[in-house]
């Protein structure tokens, strides 16, 4: 099986630090969000999610997954939200 991985920069929703790859159907949101702007890996959305290319030794490569089944377009942020590692994940280092 072969990915496809030809950057697709113009979907998803993301905010300051975080990329975002969205998949809607109907009621159905799936997202896909992980830390951008990070100095040990590049992310890039790409048609069938998200790929990453490793600058180095990176210890961990941080990512959330979240989707809902009662999707209510575009002012439902609950999915976007809820994928942002940054929210609730912190490095051994952080704690």
């Amino acid at each position: 099986m072969e990915l496809e991985n030809e950057s697709i920069d113009e979907s998803g929703s993301s905010g300051e630090r975080y990329l975002c790859r969205e998949f809607c159907d109907g009621s159905i949101m799936l997202a896909i969000g992980t830390e951008d702007e990070n100095l040990e890996f590049e992310a890039k959305r790409v048609k069938n999610g998200m790929a990453y290319h490793i600058n180095g030794k990176a210890e961990e490569v941080v990512f959330g997954i979240a989707w809902a089944t009662d999707y209510e377009g575009t002012d439902d942020v609950r999915v976007w939200f809820a994928a942002d590692p940054t929210v609730y994940f912190k490095t051994e280092s952080e704690k």
